[in-house]
């Protein structure tokens, strides 16, 4: 086995590179990106949905689950609301490269555990195997641990594990991402408060970043699927069409697992001639607990593409606190409008300035 995968990289060697290895030293792939417990791999992520309850929870994970793992060598095995747990049995086909002539592929089996709680659904992908030509078969540990697949310095990929690793923590991607757009749905509805609120999609003088302002701060550990380059004076054009059709999350760093929170609605606007984003959370939520205890934020959005997400963010943006002002029944001075919202209206606004953003 481990012969098999050392001729693995001495081909590779022997060949000119192409595209597909060119991008593959990018960050999201490097140190880190294939977590392990005990030695073994395990990719995780938790979803939090404010307000929403266990049964809703579990009900649509369930219902993702059923579509998602629904053949003969790929199903839901297990289900038991109690202790809020699913399981599924993965079984997917990658392709790493097709051509007129040739089809390079591996089969990945691989166990998918959710557990469910009130206002929570944290996911792990483990036990990953995979079954590559005739009768090879390789663990995960094998071929895309940090051990195995990058080089001793951790900064670069061995080449001829580089698809290995690439293709796996795409596809896992991929995965987590399809089922946070469905639990998405759930999402409580948010009071909508107009404060610096830009309504047009072009861009204008106003929603740039102060030139003076050349600090970057940088958002590896909170939004690592992001590649593209660094933009520090504006946000891109897309960003408003963006928050109006995309799925908005927080994204923090919590056990070491990345968390992502979702976020009914982002307003853009400026405050003391800088770009802001805006964010109204009710008191005592998980993401004002968050916000309350940190200086900066960073949020992504994730575009919609036939029905799940696609497998990293179109744009993650990170701001800098720099005012906070709570929201009470009495300081809406409509009454109909503060008889309508109740209890809804005590929330806490949260207006950060623009400080650097990434998208494709």
């Amino acid at each position: 086995m481990k012969l098999i995968k050392y001729l693995f990289a001495f081909v590779m060697c022997l060949t000119i590179a192409s595209p597909l290895y060119a991008q593959t030293d990018s960050d999201k792939y490097l140190a880190g990106a294939v977590p392990e417990i005990d030695n073994k791999v395990v990719f995780a992520k938790t979803v939090h949905i404010p307000k929403a309850t266990k049964k809703d929870i579990f009900d649509k994970i369930e219902s993702w689950m059923e579509t998602q793992f629904n053949s003969k060598m790929s199903r839901v095995v297990y289900k038991d609301f109690d202790s809020g747990r699913l399981v599924a049995l993965g079984n997917d086909t990658i392709v790493f490269k097709e051509t007129f002539l040739s089809l390079d592929q591996t089969i990945m089996t691989y166990q998918f555990m959710v557990e469910v709680k009130a206002g929570e659904c944290s996911m792990q992908i483990e036990k990953i195997n995979y079954s590559y030509g005739e009768n090879e078969k390789f663990t995960a540990e094998e071929m895309i641990s940090d051990k195995e697949a990058l080089n001793k310095a951790q900064t670069k990929m061995v080449r001829g594990l580089a698809k290995w690793r690439t293709k796996t923590i795409d596809h896992v991607d991929a995965i987590f991402n399809s089922a946070t757009e469905s639990l998405a749905t759930l999402a409580p509805r948010q009071v909508q408060f107009q404060t610096n609120q830009v309504t047009t999609s072009e861009p204008t003088p106003t929603q740039t970043v102060n030139a003076a302002s050349k600090e970057v701060i940088p958002a590896t550990a909170l939004t690592p699927s992001i590649s593209a380059a660094d933009q520090t004076n504006t946000l891109p054009q897309e960003t408003y069409g963006l928050i109006d059709s995309g799925i908005i999350a927080l994204n923090v760093m919590q056990d070491n697992k990345q968390v992502n929170i979702l976020v009914p609605s982002i307003n853009v606007g400026t405050l003391f001639g800088k770009t802001t984003l805006t964010i109204f959370v009710p008191f005592g939520s998980e993401v004002y607990d968050i916000l309350e205890n940190s200086d900066t934020f960073t949020i992504s959005i994730y575009k919609k593409g036939n029905g799940e997400f696609l497998n990293s963010a179109e744009l993650s943006i990170t701001c800098e606190k720099i005012l906070s002002q709570s929201i009470t029944p009495e300081s809406i001075t409509n009454s109909s409008l503060r008889r309508e919202l109740g209890s809804d209206a005590l929330q806490k606004m949260y207006i950060g300035e623009v400080k650097s953003s990434w998208s494709k």
